[in-house]
This record gives C-alpha cells, structure tokens and sequence, in this order.
C-alpha cells in the first residue's frame, strides 16, 4: 500500500522559482489516462497494487500520491512522472493521441489491439 498525503505540494527549484504541484491537475491527467486505456479505478488499483480509494482521492486531487505511487502509474499506463506531475508531454504521444481521435471507435479498438499485441511480444 502507498502511503496517503493530504496536503498541498509545493517544489522549489533552482533560484527563486517556486513549481507548484497542481494536485487537482495531476489528478485529472491520472484520470484522462486510465479511461484512455478504458481501464476503471478498480482495475487500474489492481494493476499497480493499491487500493481503489486511493486513486479516487487522487483523481480528486485531494491526495498527494507516493513517488512509488507514480512510478507504477507510468507503468501501468503509459507516460512519464513529468507528463503526470507538471503536464509535460512526450511529442509522439501527443501524436498518436491526434491520430487515434481521427479514427472511428472501431478503427481505434483494432489499433489498440495492435498495440497491446506488440506490448506483449516484446516488453
């Protein structure tokens, strides 16, 4: 089990700047990349050994997640912990996110099934 924050985030950086960690944002983009992968909080709790509750209170943005926590998120679905944390994101994801939206939901389970082909040969 992953150890449970509530509290706002706050990171400095270099100098003077301060990054504030948008727990609600974070939470959203957690959110956003589960149901891409039509997975519910259940099953995504599953996969990286954690409770339903927790990513409840997270996708709420009303909990702050484990580094441990988040690091299993980007295994489980994809993406890197500055995507998932400050909103960076890779330039291929953006674009196969734009393809794939251009599809029809047919053409876009059959590219799923493509992918998830490919995940299991060689990862």
């Amino acid at each position: 089990m992953f150890p449970l924050y509530h509290f706002n985030v706050n990171m400095t950086s270099s100098g003077d700047d301060v990054m504030k960690l948008d727990l609600e944002l974070m939470g959203k983009r957690l959110r956003r990349a589960r149901k891409l992968l039509n997975l519910t909080q259940e099953q995504l709790a599953e996969r990286i050994e954690c409770s339903k509750n927790y990513i409840s209170l997270i996708e709420r943005g009303e909990a702050a997640p484990s580094v441990e926590f988040i690091i299993s998120a980007c295994n489980a679905l994809g993406g890197t912990p500055d995507h998932y944390l400050l909103g960076t994101k890779n330039q291929n994801i953006d674009r196969i996110e734009e393809l794939l939206k251009s599809l029809s939901e047919s053409e876009q389970e059959r590219c799923l099934f493509i992918l998830e082909q490919y995940n299991a040969t060689y990862h």
